[in-house]
């Protein structure tokens, strides 16, 4: 074996060294460690201090108040949650077996909701689902309605030119319904036996020469007959002769509504020969829903050539009971720009406004058709479920007329999720079914100790 094959063999001082060497690299070692341990300690005594620093700290003394929805922001005193805006609550009242104070609205609440019950779910469900609540709040609600209706001609405002006596019509006008008539103007005229007697006997008493005080009373009486016969006085002063014959006249400007009677046919007294209406005399009529109201404010009403035109409402005809939903509604019109014509369809436009209400979000209300309410939370941090009757919906938010009172809270986003543990809960509280005792069994005495 050569020399650099053999194995190099350690001294004794050299041995001795190592064994020295190995023990001071283990202490090394362990001294880097514990270096380490004591800086992590050291950030950890630091981050305690900050979060002490900036935690919310509780004056000695001071009830802790919180928030019912998010249980983990507490301060001293009383303020409201900068996470929902909700009123804080002492923390105590939100305990498992804490009692809710006594309702101060008592008085506005209607009856109670069945199928379901008041349930408190903890924070981090509340948050996971987005569950929020809002204040009841004060508001002006408004609804833009529009319904279809039709145009008729005003009947307040026609007029009819009649006979006042029997008699036969001649010269009737050729004029149409629809066509314009001015006032005075000749509608047609009437030959009358009675009146052609009553025209005679005018004129004998003014060709009988001179004449004393009773024939000037008996020419008097005769003219008086001739005009409530329909002649105008002038007509009467120029009488020259007994034809029988009276002008009938328009006694208004307007347009021609009705032609009722034929050239030559009889009339009798106070028959209608022509019906005239004026010309700006228009009706509206339309079915609006029974709720609006029987004045709508600010009615505008839109012919087909979009031509707008102010409306004013009558009152509901009495006699119109209406379907129960709906209720027919009359306005007079007054047009500016355009003329309107009877049969034409229109649109009625109106906002119906409920001012200075009680409202909550529309999302906040739940509707189940046997049932309207809202989850209204209490100091306990229970959400209980609060019947309403509810108004008018627009712009997202919803009119309570009853159920609900100024500074209430209720949940306003993610309502089902309460509602499904609501109903949970209510289902969890009904008592099961008591099944009637069995009737008395005849051949007890025959058992041998119950079922085999």
């Amino acid at each position: 074996m050569s020399d650099a094959e053999k194995p190099q063999l350690q001294t004794a001082p050299e041995a001795e060294a190592a064994s020295h060497a190995a023990p001071g690299k283990w202490a090394l070692r362990l001294a880097g460690l514990l270096r380490w341990l004591l800086v992590l300690a050291m950030m950890g005594a630091a981050g305690g201090t900050w979060w002490h620093a900036h935690a919310p700290k509780t004056e000695a003394g001071a009830e802790p108040y919180t928030c019912p929805m998010h249980p983990t922001y507490v301060i001293p005193g009383k303020g409201s949650c900068p996470i929902c805006g909700m009123d804080l609550v002492p923390q105590a009242s939100l305990a498992d077996d804490a009692s809710p104070t006594a309702d101060p609205h008592a008085h506005y609440r209607l009856d109670g909701v069945s199928g379901v019950a008041p349930v408190r779910i903890d924070t981090g469900r509340l948050q996971r689902a987005g569950v929020r609540a809002a204040q009841v709040e004060r508001r002006d609600i408004a609804v833009e309605h529009a319904v279809i209706g039709g145009v008729s001609r005003d009947p307040a405002r026609s007029v009819a030119v009649t006979a006042r006596t029997g008699g036969w019509v001649q010269n009737l006008t050729t004029l149409l319904p629809g066509e314009p008539i001015a006032r005075g103007a000749a509608v047609a005229q009437l030959y009358s036996r009675e009146l052609q007697e009553a025209q005679a006997e005018f004129l004998a008493t003014a060709h009988g020469g001179e004449v004393g005080q009773g024939e000037h009373a008996l020419r008097a009486a005769a003219g008086e007959r001739l005009m409530r016969l329909g002649m105008g006085k002038g007509a009467v002063s120029g009488l020259g002769s007994a034809k029988g014959t009276v002008s009938l006249v328009a006694p208004q400007d307007g347009v021609v509504l009705e032609r009722p009677v034929l050239q030559g046919a009889y009339v009798g007294p106070g028959q209608a020969v022509l019906v005239l209406g004026a010309a700006d005399a228009w009706l509206t009529m339309a079915e609006v829903p029974v709720g609006a109201g029987a004045a709508l404010d600010g009615l505008v009403v839109q012919m087909p050539d979009g031509a707008t035109c102010a409306a004013e409402t009558l009152p509901r005809d009495p006699a119109d009971g209406g379907s129960g939903v709906f209720s027919r509604l009359r306005a007079r019109l007054r047009c500016a720009s355009t003329v309107p014509y009877a049969g034409v369809q229109v649109r009625w436009t109106w906002r119906r406004v409920e001012r200075d209400v009680l409202a909550v979000p529309d999302e906040a209300v739940v509707e189940t058709g046997d049932a309207t309410y809202v989850y209204r939370t209490d100091n306990a941090g229970r959400m209980l479920p609060t019947r309403v009757r509810t108004g008018l919906r627009a712009d997202g938010h919803v009119a309570i007329a009853a159920g609900l009172a100024q500074g209430d809270w209720v949940v306003v986003s993610a309502a089902f999720v309460v509602d499904a543990e609501a109903r949970l809960a209510a289902a969890a509280e009904k008592p099961k079914p008591i099944s009637a005792p069995p009737a008395d069994d005849p051949h007890a005495a025959h058992r041998a100790g119950g079922a085999p």
